[in-house]
Formats: C-alpha cells, structure tokens, sequence
C-alpha cells in the first residue's frame, strides 16, 4: 500500500539520500515527454551531486539511479512518479496522485509533498462482482489498479459448478444456489487477501451486490456501484468510486472533528501550532485535524520553534506545519484535511491524542 511504502521512505536516514520526483502520464501512446522531463532532472540532478558529494560517490550513485531508470515501463505509469536512491537501498514508486518535477539531494528521502497528498483522500479496495470476471482492485482518488493476487481475478465457471441435473433441484432454486456459492467463494477470497477494516466498494448487477452485502459479513463496506463493468470500464467505474469516496470523507472529517470538540473538554485533545508540534514530537497525536491551506515559517531558539515572517536566516524551518504533518505521519497518525476557516476557533490545527 502506499502509505507503507511512504513510512519506508521515512525510516530511511543516510546522506546521502537522492529524491526524483516527476508527473506522469497514466495513459499514454507517445511517452517522449515523460523521457525527456526524465533526462532533464538526472542533468538537473548530477550537476547538484559535484557539490554535494565527491566524484567518485557521485558517479557510483548516478549509475545505481540509471540502472533504476532502465526499469521504468513508461507505457504502464500512474499520475506521479518517485525515483529514490542511497547507498543501502532503491525504490522506484507510482503514485495516483500527481507529483511536482524535482531533485533533493538530503540526509532523508523527501517525503512532505507525498504525505500531503496522500492525506487528501484513502486508500480503498474495489470488488467488482462478474459472473465472467470477478476482479479486486487497489483505489486511491479514481485511480483504480488490478491488485494482483493468485486469486483474482475469476469466473463463476472456476468456482461453481454450472451443469444442472433435473430432478434434483427446482430450476429457479438451483440458479439461486450457485449463485450463493459464487458469492460464498467471493467472500471467502476477499477476507483471505484485504483486512476486514479496509475500506471497500462492491460494484455489479443488484442481484450479486445484495448477495455479498447478506453472505459476505464484511465490516466495511462503504458503498456499492450497480451495474454490469469489466476491466474495459475501470475509468467509469473509478469516477463513480471516486463520487463515494469523497462523500465517505466528507462524513468521516465531520466525525472526527465532533469528537475532536468533544475531547477538548475531557483534556485528551489539544490546538495551536506551538502546542501541537512539541506533542507530536512526544508521539502522542493520534489524529491530527489542519486547514488546508495554513502554513507557518519559524525558527529555532534553543529548541524551541518560533513563528517568523521572513524565511531566511539559520536553523529554518520554512513550513512548521508541514512538518508537523510529516511527523505525524512517520507514527502512524491519522491526518484530516479541513477548509480554509473550519478550524477558525482552535488557531487552524488541533489533535486527538493517543494520551
């Protein structure tokens, strides 16, 4: 999941550590402006290396990024993508949110932009019931990829014995019958390969959706699409996932700013920038709530922040709230996205905490 491969990127602290990011193209018959974008920022970026590194690192790390890059399949991309080299490890990400075209040569993997990103919406699962093709997806935004598993995707005639004997079953009754197997078997394979808490969505006719809703027993299912789709129409079929999914956060942001309120007089929530980041460096935020667009330059004294106007000068910080969220993240916090004013009564930033 891309959240995992994010906090990976995060536990990583060796310098140095080389960040490429650049958009893509999800779709795509003529990849040359990918190609060229690509060499522009390896120029950008080993020019940046002679000063950072000596020669010798510079050449071993520009190899190690080239020989990455050969692996690129810039016909099957996402909507971002993020090259990420030290001398212990290398990742190669797609990522279904665009990303800005950059080149970071630090002591960490640049990772603020993407856990920004990644915090406007949720990762989901898409189960998408077909007698003919019966397959499970990966979702993020309307962005939806084949997950790919020993058990999926299948055919009602993989699972279901389809010949039917007269005389042993009404006719009307024997359909019925493999159909709850088909849905039985679903079911069975859905709970064996995604976590019961993971956000899911059904797609297919009404008749198989209602079947899983009663046979399946599964938690968290937190919309259904009706219709007949197969893997011709994942672009439609995402749209609409993306129509439940924002509605499903528009209801969850409500919530956990209500128990937000509801904590602040119980002494287990807390607001101000200030506050909040010296908790988050304690480990106690479980979910932090922050407007969209607030952003804070401050300096250190001693080791303390302080909000600042101009940002320039020693031991920086260009966005406090930037790295708040990042913070956050890196602890497996849950992070929530809110309108500019939302937040107008708790200083636009404020935290459930874990304790």
């Amino acid at each position: 999941m891309i959240k995992n491969e994010i906090l990976n990127l995060q536990r990583e602290r060796i310098y140095p550590s080389i960040t490429i990011l650049m958009p893509t193209t999800r779709i795509t018959v003529d990849a040359s402006k990918e190609k060229l974008l690509l060499k522009n920022l390896l120029n950008e970026l080993e020019d940046k290396l002679k000063f950072k590194v000596d020669k010798r690192e510079a050449e071993a790390l520009m190899k190690k990024i080239i020989e990455l890059t050969n692996q690129i399949d810039f016909f099957n991309l996402s909507e971002g993508l993020g090259i990420f080299v030290n001398e212990r490890k290398s990742f190669l990400i797609k990522f279904p949110f665009s990303v800005p075209a950059m080149t970071v040569v630090d002591d960490t993997f640049e990772t603020k932009f993407l856990v920004k990103q990644y915090n406007r919406s949720i990762e989901y699962y898409l189960l998408n019931i077909n007698e003919k093709e019966t397959n499970l997806y990966s979702g993020f935004g309307n962005i939806l990829e084949p997950v790919d598993l020993e058990d999926f995707p299948f055919k009602m005639e993989d699972v279901v014995e389809l010949s039917y004997e007269q005389g042993t079953w009404h006719y009307d009754s024997a359909i019925m019958e493999r159909y709850k197997q088909f849905i039985r078997e679903t079911a069975k394979r859905v709970k064996k390969n995604i976590e019961d808490n993971s956000p899911l969505i059904i797609s297919g006719i009404n008749k198989l959706v209602s079947l899983f809703e009663d046979l399946a027993d599964y938690k968290s299912i937190i919309g259904k699409i009706e219709g007949s789709y197969n893997s011709a129409n994942l672009n439609e079929l995402g749209k609409k996932a993306n129509q439940i999914i924002s509605e499903y956060l528009r209801r969850l942001r409500e919530d956990v700013l209500n128990q937000f309120k509801e904590k602040i007089g119980l002494n287990k929530a807390s607001f101000g920038l200030l506050d909040i980041w010296n908790l988050a460096n304690e480990g106690r935020i479980e979910t932090l709530l922050v407007e969209e667009n607030y952003h804070q330059p401050a300096r250190f004294e001693g080791n303390q922040p302080v909000f600042i106007s101009e940002t320039n000068g020693s031991l920086l910080i260009e966005d406090l709230v930037d790295e708040t969220i990042e913070l956050v993240f890196s602890q497996k916090g849950k992070i929530y996205f809110y309108e500019d004013g939302k937040l107008k009564d708790f200083q636009k930033i404020g935290a459930i905490l874990r304790y």
